[in-house]
This record gives structure tokens, sequence and C-alpha cells, in this order.
């Protein structure tokens, strides 16, 4: 009878974990388009990323969302550009309910110009957009967000 119940316990309070997703919000940088352009003066660089947003759907309740910097680095992590200069498609602080997920479309502002030697740092290999978001679910702890690697397109 003993045995019973403490494996009906064990049992029960198996049911009761979940994955951290499930109860918390988890996001990540999606569809990273890039490229540089040789100008005059330097080179360019455009594109745009999407930002994923999902919030679990054992949530104690919904959350307010807010993204930091974002940044480039190479695929080994050296940074090449310290902070993106990016704008969103929606408006922040975003709301995201419980169960629900947003996807924020960030494009790039492309009239600033960077060094020629940047572009061609960029050219070598595959890059990757590192970021952070803060939500008032977790007490506004950072949360880092990467993309998968991506080939910057416009390169010789």
């Amino acid at each position: 009878m003993r045995r019973e119940l403490i494996s009906l316990a064990l049992a029960a309070g198996l049911a009761g974990c979940g994955s951290k997703d499930a109860v918390s919000l988890s996001a990540s940088i999606q569809s990273p388009a890039l490229e540089v352009a040789t100008v005059a003066l330097g080179a360019k660089l455009s594109g745009s990323f999407d930002l994923r947003l999902e919030l679990g759907a054992r949530a104690e309740h919904g959350t307010e969302v807010t993204p930091e910097k974002f940044s480039l680095t190479s695929a080994s992590g050296e940074v090449l550009v310290t902070t993106l200069a990016a704008t969103a498609q929606e408006a922040f602080p975003l709301a995201v309910g419980v169960g629900e997920s947003k996807r924020v479309v960030f494009t790039l502002d492309d009239q600033a110009l960077i060094d020629a030697a940047l572009g061609v740092a960029l050219c070598r290999g595959p890059v990757v957009i590192r970021g952070s978001v803060t939500d008032t679910l977790s007490g506004s702890s950072s949360t880092p967000v990467a993309s998968p690697p991506a080939s910057v397109a416009g390169c010789p």
C-alpha cells in the first residue's frame, strides 16, 4: 500500500512538471535577410529579420515584451556591428497573451553608411543577428535571442 502511494505521488508530481517554455516567454530571431552594397563612400547594409515571441499556454498571465539592442556577429561570435539600427513594424512594449505567439518584422536602416572594410568582413562568412528582450512576466530579466547563421547577399 505504501509503495502504491509513493508511486501515485511521484506520478502526480511528474505530471505537474512541464517545460519552461510552457510557463514562460520564448523568443527567437528568424528569417534573417541581409545585403551589403558598395557605394562611393563605403558600403550600405540593408535587410530585415523577424523576432518571434511565444508565451506558454500555462503561463500565469500575459506579458509585455520590449526588445533591447540587436548586434551582428560572425558565426564564431566576433562582433561586427555593435548596434544594428532597425525599425520594428510594431510598437513596444508589445503585449503577448497566454498561449499566444507573435512575429515582429524589423527592417534595417539602409541609409547609414558603414566602413568598406566592414562590408568586406560581412562577406567573409555566415553572420548571426544577436540581441535580447525583456518581459514583465520574468520580472524584466533579459532573454538572449539569436538568428541561425545567414549569408550576406551582394558580396563580390
